[in-house]
Parts: structure tokens; sequence; C-alpha cells
């Protein structure tokens, strides 16, 4: 893929998690972080320079490629995932207790301040 495509993919992933994270459901909500997350960690992969021939273990002669960005790019999945797990149990619970997503303003009703 082309260095055009590929910011276009992640522009587009960027630009539709954060619109999805602003919407009032909750389904569109956790979507919107897992588009977000997912463009992240296209952006770090994309950073990495990629060689032919580069080994991730060390041998005589050949220029051993780069584990960081893997690195990153893993810790920001199990975070994403942590993060997603803690959203659903949040709206579950509002949801259970009948709250809503809205603020009081929104709604009509009043604060409890």
């Amino acid at each position: 893929m082309s260095p055009l495509g590929l910011a276009s993919v992640i522009a587009i992933l960027f630009g539709s998690g954060i619109y999805l994270m602003l919407r009032p459901h909750l389904g569109k909500v956790v979507l919107g972080f897992i588009l977000f997350g997912n463009a992240i960690n296209l952006m770090i992969l994309s950073s990495q320079k990629v060689s032919v021939g580069s080994s991730p273990i060390l041998h005589e002669g050949i220029v051993p490629s780069d584990a960081l960005p893997q690195a990153l790019i893993l810790t920001a999945i199990v975070i994403g995932f942590g993060m997603m797990i803690v959203i659903l149990a949040v709206g579950g619970r509002a949801s259970k207790e009948k709250l809503s997503w809205d603020s009081p303003e929104k709604t009509g009703e009043k604060s409890h301040d």
C-alpha cells in the first residue's frame, strides 16, 4: 500500500472514531474507541522502518529490525481492550440504574448539588 493510501486510511479511522465517540449511544462510543485505537496502532506501525531481509534475531551481517513499534502496538491493544471493558461496565451500570448519558440541563432535570 502506498504511503498516501495508508495515511488516508489512518485519517478516516481517526475521523470515524472521534465522530462515533461523540455520539450519545453506548455502542457507538465503544465502536469509536475501537476505531480510534486501531488508527493509533496503524500510525505506530507505519512509523517503523521495514527493510527487506531484516531479522528479529541477531545474525552477523544482518541489521535487526526494531521491535519497539510492535511492543507499543501490543501494549496499545491491551490498554484499548481494558478501556472497552471499563466503558461497557460503566454503561451497563448506568442503564441498570436508569441513568442517562445526557447532562441534566439537556434532559430538563434538576441537579442534586
